[in-house]
């Protein structure tokens, strides 16, 4: 499915670049607040990591800028293509918590983990279909009313950076917390990738648009391997994220 996806994405790409296409491209700079929820966990023998979703969130980055280039075709044709470059700079990554089934004065011993990368970027590939399009409204001397739905793919590009590791309970650095502590950090994948959908407006010169991203395969993390040993890691993430743009460009193409 990863496959056809991205097939689908560079043939349009090639089709726009290539076809003497009668139509008009827009790009700008957009703002972007984020979200969003990270489940899964993973059981090594007598250790367990989780997937901690609300700690994480915590380290990341409400707000984010990045540029978006659209493509529509002239005439009254509904279809835009809309491609985006968001930056979510650092900290982002990846809150994990990690336990032995042992307990300490009537508590697990276990430490809160952070996986933390140096950037990440994603890279949206959707098609528009506007529901409403109004070129004019003369008595309110605004132009460019479009408001419709989108659907597509998403690239999510990652770089490991720093950790933190922080203890929950006494004797938190036991030989198996410390193995999978360590072990954990080769999980996180360099690439990601989602399909999303949503809705975008268009006024005159600002685009607003809101997307949903799921995980478009069946793990956001590689399987844990230690102690020689391959332990299934699944991870479902998903991402809300709504951005206000502005154009400062116009370009037609005949």
């Amino acid at each position: 499915m990863i496959k056809k996806s991205l097939e689908f994405i560079f043939l349009m790409i090639f089709i726009l670049l290539t076809k003497p296409v009668s139509g008009q491209f827009v790009y700008g700079v957009q703002l972007q607040s984020f979200g969003g929820a990270k489940r899964g966990a993973v059981i090594a023998d007598s250790i367990t990591v989780v997937n901690d979703s609300r700690a994480s969130l915590k380290f990341e980055v409400p707000q984010t800028i990045g540029l978006f280039l659209e493509y529509k075709l002239k005439g009254n044709l509904p279809f835009t293509f809309r491609s985006e470059i968001s930056y979510k700079p650092h900290p982002i990554g990846l809150g994990l918590s990690i336990f032995n089934s042992k307990f300490f004065a009537g508590k697990p011993i276990g430490v809160y983990t952070y996986k933390s990368y140096n950037f990440a970027f994603e890279l949206p590939f959707n098609l528009c279909y506007n529901l409403i399009q109004k070129e004019r409204f003369p008595f309110l001397k605004l132009r460019n009313l479009e408001i419709g739905l989108l659907g597509g793919v998403t690239i999510q590009l990652l770089s490991r950076g720093e950790r933190e590791t922080y203890p929950i309970a006494k004797n938190f650095n036991s030989p198996g917390i410390s193995d999978v502590n360590f072990a954990i950090y080769n999980t996180i994948r360099n690439i990601n990738y989602f399909y999303n959908y949503g809705a975008r407006v268009r006024l005159g010169h600002f685009i607003a648009t809101y997307r949903r991203d799921l995980l478009l395969t069946k793990s956001g993390t590689n399987d844990l391997k230690v102690w020689g040993n391959s332990y299934s890691f699944r991870t479902s993430y998903n991402y809300e994220s709504i951005s206000l743009g502005y154009t400062f460009s116009f370009k037609k193409h005949q």
